[in-house]
C-alpha cells in the first residue's frame, strides 16, 4: 500500500514535470501505464486491508463496510468533480492542470495515514506466523 502510494506520487510528479513540454506518445504511454499500475498496487492492497479490518470488528459487517466505503468513494468522486471544475477552467492552461495534479498529490498524502490503521501485517514473516498459528488451532 505504502509503496503504491509513494510510487503514484513519484509518477504524478514526473507527469507534472512534462506539462508544457513536447512529450512523445511513447513516453506518455509509459507514464500512464505506470500511473495505472501504481494506483492499482496502492488501492487494491488498501481495499484488502480495509475488508480485513472490518472483518476483525465483526465478520457480519463486511457487506455494510463495503457499502459504506462505496458511498464514501462516490462522495469523493462528486467533490473532486466539483473541485476540478473550479481548478481547471481552461483545458489548454498547463498551470491549471499542474494545480489539479498537486491536488491529486495532496489526496495521496491524505491516503497514506489510512494505511497504518488497517489490520494486517507489514512483514511476510508475521503473516507466515499467523498462518501457522491459525492452522494449529
Amino acid at each position: 500500500m505504502l509503496a503504491g502510494a509513494i510510487a503514484t506520487i513519484i509518477v504524478t510528479l514526473l507527469f507534472i514535470s512534462r506539462i508544457g513540454v513536447p512529450t512523445a506518445a511513447s513516453l506518455m504511454a509509459i507514464f500512464l501505464s505506470l500511473f495505472g499500475i501504481t494506483l492499482a498496487v496502492g488501492y487494491v492492497t488498501w481495499m484488502a486491508a480495509y475488508t480485513e479490518t472490518v472483518e476483525d470488528i465483526n465478520p457480519a459487517l463486511v457487506g455494510t463496510g463495503l457499502a459504506l466505503q462505496g458511498a464514501i468513494l462516490r462522495l469523493i468522486v462528486v467533490l473532486s468533480t466539483l473541485a476540478f471544475s473550479f481548478v481547471v477552467r481552461d483545458q489548454h492552461n498547463g498551470l491549471q492542470w499542474a494545480t489539479w495534479w498537486w491536488v491529486c498529490i495532496a489526496g495521496l498524502i491524505v491516503f497514506i495515514p489510512t494505511i497504518f490503521v488497517a489490520s494486517g501485517s507489514w512483514k511476510p514473516t508475521s503473516i507466515h506466523a499467523a498462518i501457522i498459528k491459525q492452522e494449529q488451532g
